[in-house]
């Protein structure tokens, strides 16, 4: 695993990728890694200087240049008209000391009349199967400046987890310049059900 093949380079990579798999806590931030993805065209400075650093120092800069060849795909889709079709691509997801790819799904629409007058809006869907928490889904909303987002599990999540999760989420919230909320479901006619023929994009990652 890279975490004891390369401990330095895993803990810089574990830092700005999503480790949904290692906490429930970590649901809120991994659907900002998304959104700060899309709004970065420069993966080696999204990345940060002392990963970068790792990353060429250890021989592992083609990753740089799989993970732009992401970013332009990512740029791609934040300029495309408003289409009802889901389309789907894949992020760098860190779990166990390896480099994943995650599938997310969105579209992006106008809304009603009150989201047209905003400009375009975002959708996206995570769908994940958690050790402690079998099947998630994460279905966010991304408008002008905020960023709302439901947890849909099968089962109802207690309270305190509930509460952890909404102040890790308003935390991450906090360091950018967004608002934005975190709800939960758990009624199975809630989950959204994407076409398996959605078009999908992808980056040797």
């Amino acid at each position: 695993a890279l975490t004891h093949a390369a401990p330095q380079l895993a803990q810089a990579l574990a830092n700005v990728t999503p480790n949904a798999a290692a906490s429930p806590s970590q649901l809120g931030p991994a659907a900002l890694f998304f959104l700060a993805a899309i709004r970065s065209g420069d993966i080696a400075g999204w990345l940060g200087d002392k990963a970068a650093d790792i990353l060429r120092r250890d021989g592992k800069a083609n990753l740089i240049s799989r993970l732009s060849q992401e970013g332009s795909i990512l740029n791609r889709i934040a300029a495309e008209p408003a289409s009802q079709d889901w389309r789907g691509f894949s992020v760098p997801h860190f779990w166990e000391g390896q480099i994943h790819k995650m599938a997310v799904y969105y579209k992006n629409d106008g809304g009603n009349e009150t989201d047209r007058e905003q400009g375009k809006q975002t959708r996206f869907i995570f769908d994940l199967s958690l050790t402690r928490m079998g099947k998630v889904q994460l279905d966010g909303l991304f408008r002008a400046s905020r960023l709302d987002l439901v947890v849909r599990t099968e089962t109802p999540l207690s309270q305190a987890m509930q509460m952890e999760m909404k102040r890790t989420y308003a935390g991450a919230i906090g360091q950018t310049r967004l608002a934005g909320e975190l709800s939960f479901q758990n009624r199975p006619e809630q989950w959204v059900k994407i076409n398996p023929q959605a078009e999908t994009y992808s980056a040797n990652i």
